[in-house]
This record gives C-alpha cells, sequence and structure tokens, in this order.
C-alpha cells in the first residue's frame, strides 16, 4: 500500500484540501490582487502527456514565500492535528470505499503516527476518527453499511452501497476539510 520515502501526512492533507473547490475559489481571491501587481504568475497546469488549461497554478517567488513561511510556523498546533485527524479519517473512508481492508487501514494509521511523531497523533484517535466518520457517512449518506466491527483484518471495513454517493460524500468532507485548513492559516 504505501512503500518509499517519509510519508508527510500534514503536505499530502493541505495538499487535497488545495486541490477543493472551498480552497481554490479562496486562493484565486487571495492571489488574483497579486497578479494584477505582477507579484505571482498563473500558469496552466501540464504533463508530459498534455496541458490541462481548466487546471491552472499560481507561481509565486521564493521572496515572497520567505515572507509568509514564518506565519505557517505559528500554527496552532491543537488545530493541524485535529486537521490531519480529520484528513486521515477521510482518506481511510476514501481507501475503504476502493476495497482496502481493515488491516490495510489499521497499518496505515500505524504509519501515519510513526512517520510524523512530531503532530503527536494518537494511533487510537485515528482509528476512532475513522469509525465515526463510516458511522456518519452511513447515517447521512445512506450509501455504505455501519463500521464492521466483527470483520477480521482481512475483511472490508464497510460494504458500499452507492460507489457514486460514496464519492460524493468524501468531496465534501474534502471540501469541510478545506474550510478547516482556510481557517488553520
Amino acid at each position: 500500500m504505501y512503500e518509499g520515502e517519509k510519508l508527510d501526512i500534514v503536505s499530502a492533507a493541505f495538499q487535497s484540501a488545495a486541490s477543493t473547490k472551498t480552497a481554490v475559489e479562496a486562493l484565486n481571491e487571495f492571489f488574483s490582487p497579486l497578479h494584477e501587481r505582477r507579484l505571482v504568475l498563473l500558469m496552466p497546469n501540464y504533463t508530459s502527456s498534455g496541458v490541462y488549461p481548466e487546471m491552472e497554478r499560481w507561481l509565486v517567488p521564493p521572496e515572497l514565500l520567505e515572507l509568509v513561511e514564518p506565519e505557517a510556523e505559528r500554527l496552532d498546533p491543537a488545530k493541524l492535528r485535529s486537521f490531519v485527524n480529520g484528513y486521515v479519517s477521510v482518506l481511510m473512508l476514501a481507501l475503504g470505499g476502493a476495497g482496502y481492508t481493515k488491516g490495510q487501514l489499521l497499518k496505515l494509521a500505524e504509519v501515519v503516527v510513526s512517520e510524523n511523531k512530531e503532530l503527536g497523533l494518537s494511533y487510537d484517535e485515528l482509528v476512532e476518527g475513522f469509525r465515526e466518520l463510516v458511522e456518519e457517512v452511513s447515517s447521512t449518506a445512506g450509501c455504505i453499511s455501519r463500521f464492521n466491527e466483527p470483520g477480521g483484518p482481512d475483511s472490508p471495513p464497510f460494504l458500499v452501497f452507492d460507489w457514486e454517493a460514496l464519492d460524493n460524500a468524501v468531496r465534501e468532507y474534502l471540501e469541510l476539510l478545506a474550510s478547516r485548513a482556510l481557517s488553520l492559516v
């Protein structure tokens, strides 16, 4: 499931939040006046296979980043921890819907805690947050079953009844996380 470099969950969480409609609108609102003054650039996003003009990226010069880095270091650790806990729950929900087993998701929670010790994350809190999110999505959206408590590590964490509704629920929770991320900075 995961191999390679250190799993920087904070970076992954903020990157996921930054891709949401909520964050994109806020970033565009923030950067537009800077763009008008030619302090930042707006470039089309491209890969080796092509250009994606509907997906643009703001390019910020290093001098401007140096001005905001001290602010980023002043993030409230408790709020950051809460944001990361929420992100891991949504990530586990998405992966559970993609067919990952309970054992694989529990291993993910272990990796997140062990590789991000500076955050002071709790394995039990991550697992409990995931269970609570499954129960919430089950009762509100009805697209998945309740959490599969009696199942072993090779069993699914829940059953998916409606894939599209589950995808929508994951997107909605990412949008909520994006709003929380914006309040952090």
